[in-house]
């Protein structure tokens, strides 16, 4: 699956769009406010992009594309769109995700169900490769301000080496192994800043022995838009082998009436 679309236009058609409605929203009471922010969450987009350096200097860009929304009271789903530049090349690699994930049950954990699929044709990179994944994402609350990150969960892999199959893969080379994150959010009146160590998160999961040190914040823009950056370090097997760095930012709209 080629994806040719411009998510920069898609950016900043989005935003022009979160703004009109926003200045055209008039004060109401904090029950209705209540009962338009349930709404509003049952459709989100995240739109981003990440920068990416790995040890040798090189560099490579993407744009990203997430809507999440409601399908039942206690199910949502997610999906996802990437698309990559490296090197000269822009049509380097293409990504995609399914995703659904359940409630928060006791407004502690909720389980995730995953499948991304990962087209790759840049530099010696030229493989396809699917990971299906299962998860539970854990919030542990320490005080008012200070929530602890404990998620934990599994991902089974199939990858073709010199193949670009766009359907999900059921055979080749095949692996599993566990996944985590763990982390600390330090929650503020306008948005959150979070630590972690893990080796997933939005698309795709990476090795055990190939985790990422990173810091995230989240912002509140306006009612229906929140900036969404972080910095990731990624090393290899020990913490002073560098392996890729990321810068991603971009911004979370709600969207509703």
């Amino acid at each position: 699956m080629k994806i040719y679309l411009s998510f920069v236009f898609v950016f900043l058609l989005i935003s022009i769009a979160g703004l009109i409605t926003t200045h055209a929203q008039t004060s109401r009471a904090d029950s209705t406010k209540k009962a338009n922010d349930k709404k509003k969450d049952a459709f989100s987009i995240l739109v981003y992009t990440r920068t990416i350096s790995n040890s040798k200097g090189d560099f490579r860009f993407d744009q990203n594309v997430v809507p999440n929304f409601k399908i039942l009271k206690w199910l949502r789903m997610e999906v996802g769109i990437r698309h990559g530049e490296a090197a000269g090349n822009l049509d380097a690699y293409s990504h995609y995700k399914v995703e659904f994930q359940t409630k928060s049950f006791f407004n502690r954990t909720r389980l995730i169900m995953r499948l991304s699929d990962n087209i790759e044709s840049y530099g010696v990179s030229n493989f396809s490769r699917t990971n299906y994944l299962g998860l539970a994402e854990t919030k542990i609350p320490v005080s008012q301000r200070w929530e602890a990150i404990a998620n934990i969960g599994y991902v089974v892999i199939y990858k073709q080496n010199h193949v670009n199959e766009d359907a999900p893969l059921f055979f080749g080379d095949s692996g599993q192994h566990g996944i985590y994150k763990f982390g600390i959010k330090y929650k503020m009146k306008k948005g959150a800043l979070e630590a972690a160590l893990g080796t997933y998160d939005v698309f795709n999961p990476y090795q055990l022995n190939q985790p990422f040190y990173q810091v995230g914040l989240d912002y509140d823009l306006w009612e229906r838009g929140k900036l969404y950056s972080y910095y990731r370090y990624q090393y290899n097997q020990s913490v002073d082998i560098p392996l890729n760095s990321f810068l991603g930012l971009g911004v979370r709209f709600r969207l509703g009436r």
